[in-house]
């Protein structure tokens, strides 16, 4: 069961939920076992490129994209995967990547960042922060930072993302992956991150 953590509005309501899939994720669950109705865009053995309410982005070779949990957009997991962790390999872990659509209301992009990072102090005490910077995603503004976590005895690495987008609406784009395997795929990462597209 997911658990909205933040008492404030909407702020990072979708967080949590992206946070709590390496959990679920991790779970020891089959991700080809998964409930309801996708795209299995990897049997097409390409990238593929996929609209969405409000947004486009590719989906990798290699990736299927799977139900999303409450509160995400989209969920992408790495079905092709042979993680380098012996401890992921045990829960089954995959990596995935989640697309959030929330508001920013009256904050600055600077306090918006902040709230980012203390709710995940929150659900990691122990997480660090790093790379982060300005930059933008097809003509809009965005900020993006790596962070380093433990969970089940693994350790982790996230990349985050978020996208200004129309008025008040902010789209943070979430990457999971352990420490092992993220140089293998960092670069398939940014590829998904160049090519996020506001409709």
């Amino acid at each position: 069961m997911l658990l909205n953590l933040f008492p404030m509005k909407n702020y990072v309501f979708g967080l949590f939920i992206s946070l709590s899939l390496i959990g679920i994720v991790a779970c020891g669950e089959n991700s080809s076992d998964l409930p309801g109705n996708y795209n299995d865009v990897d049997a097409l053995n390409q990238a593929s490129t996929v609209l969405k309410d409000g947004f486009s982005v590719v989906v990798p070779e290699g990736w299927s994209e799977k139900p999303a949990p409450m509160g995400a957009s989209m969920m992408v997991i790495n079905t092709s995967q042979k993680t380098s962790d012996e401890r992921a390999k045990l829960i089954n872990f995959q990596d995935y990547y989640t697309v959030l659509l929330d508001s920013q209301e009256n904050l600055g992009e600077g306090e918006y960042i902040e709230i980012l990072k203390n709710q995940l102090k929150q659900v990691a005490p122990d997480i660090e922060f790093f790379n982060e910077k300005f930059l933008e995603v097809n003509a809009n503004e965005a900020y993006t930072f790596e962070a380093n976590m433990r969970q089940n005895e693994i350790d982790f690495k996230i990349l985050m993302v978020t996208i200004n987008g129309k008025g008040n609406d902010v789209w943070v784009l979430t990457f999971n992956t352990t420490e092992l395997d993220w140089d293998e795929y960092f670069d398939v990462f940014q590829e998904v991150v160049n090519s996020f597209s506001i409709r």
